[in-house]
């Protein structure tokens, strides 16, 4: 009894990670379906979709980081071609953004001019913060947002943009053990944080396997 109450709080204590460790050396290294094709049926890598990303935020919160926007589209589209995914280039996303008043307005007006595109993915970014709130000495990124996906397709004789992927996210990291400023100038952490929330949200679009996601 005591033997098992031992094994309990020590599982307790290490998280899911001890689960995460078990499963490999039981299972390999299995490979993960991504929520896109869970809940569509579609797997972006074998279909040859193109996607089109684009990425908002408040006003406030851009004019806090102005190249939030730009990081966050680039980091994910790089990610998505590097995974054979078909998707169009940032810049030209970016291009056709400041040519149409710089903000995003709704899936309707873009797809006039990427005609071969077939999905539109949203990324609508709500809140972004690099620290603790009120401890100005310790860093903890903290993401949260949307992730939206229209399919483009001919309906009722017209083309048009219709939503096919809803999904909230909340991206903390590190989400116990915040870092001291001494540990960490505020900079590199704030590319180390992007780069992560990059990964995640790319994550959600292909296949993968456990050992990549984010601890």
């Amino acid at each position: 009894m005591l033997g098992l109450l031992a094994t309990g709080l020590l599982t307790t204590a290490i998280g899911c990670s001890l689960f995460v460790m078990a499963g490999k050396v039981i299972f390999g290294d299995p490979v993960q379906t991504c929520e896109f094709t869970h809940m569509t049926g579609v797997d972006l890598v074998d279909s040859g979709k193109r996607l089109l990303i684009v990425c908002s935020t408040p006003h406030a919160l851009e004019s806090h980081y102005p190249a939030i926007n730009s990081d966050i589209l680039t980091g994910v589209t790089r990610r998505l071609d590097r995974r054979g995914i078909k998707v169009v280039k940032a810049d030209e996303v970016a291009s056709w953004l400041d040519d149409n008043g710089g903000r995003w307005t709704g899936a309707d007006d873009i797809i006039r001019d990427f005609p071969d595109v077939d999905y539109i993915v949203h990324i609508k970014l709500e809140q972004l913060r690099f620290r603790v709130e009120h401890s100005p000495t310790l860093l903890q990124g903290k993401a949260v947002g949307n992730v939206l996906v229209h399919q483009v397709g001919d309906y009722n004789g017209r083309r048009q943009a219709v939503q096919v992927f809803p999904r909230e996210f909340t991206e903390i990291y590190p989400e116990f053990s915040p870092l001291s400023t001494e540990q960490r100038t505020e900079k590199v952490f704030e590319n180390e944080y992007l780069d992560r929330l990059c990964s995640v949200l790319a994550q959600k679009f292909y296949s993968h396997r456990l050992s990549e996601e984010q601890e």
